[in-house]
């Protein structure tokens, strides 16, 4: 794998691991969470590029709406008005994230780990809500990075691919 592939596959399952971690540490005495821990640590290890390619177009999906918890972050530059909007799309961003249940893309999973990833977004959410919103932003920024890490893979292959 170039370079410049190699690091974003990278730092995609590097981002993923530490948010699975986090989360693995808040509920220490949870054996499913201990568990898609464990498995986490295994695949991106081993197939890093299907754990993008997998996890990736999720996000993407939900670009949109992942940006926009990263907007209150860097609005203060747009003036009072900019970042009032600002939060107030990160607000709606946060609120949809924790209210939409994700039942559909649970169920285009793999049927054998479809209750394992609907508890994880459950007890997710559940830890979300409990967050000071320091340790929100943390979360959010993590899930932006992996947004970002996803476009430059795509970028990045696409380079590769016209090279080729």
């Amino acid at each position: 794998m170039p370079g410049a592939l190699a690091d974003v596959v990278y730092l995609f399952n590097h981002e993923l691991r530490l948010l699975i971690s986090d989360l693995a540490a808040r509920y220490p005495r949870d054996a499913t969470i201990a568990r898609t821990a464990k498995r986490a640590a295994l695949i991106t290890r081993d197939a890093p590029i299907y754990v993008v390619e997998t996890v990736g177009p999720f996000l993407y999906r939900y670009r949109e709406k992942i940006y926009a918890l990263d907007s209150a972050g860097g609005a203060g530059a747009a003036g009072e008005a900019g970042a009032a909007e600002a939060a107030g799309e990160a607000s709606a961003a946060e609120a949809f994230f924790l209210d939409t249940s994700f039942d559909d893309e649970v169920r285009a999973g793999a049927p054998d780990r479809v209750r394992d990833v609907a508890y994880i977004i459950l007890k997710t959410k559940e830890c979300a809500r409990g967050m000071t919103r320091g340790e929100k932003q943390g979360y959010f920024d993590a899930v932006v990075a992996l947004l970002d890490c996803y476009v430059d893979y795509v970028a990045a292959k696409a380079g590769e691919a016209r090279r080729d």
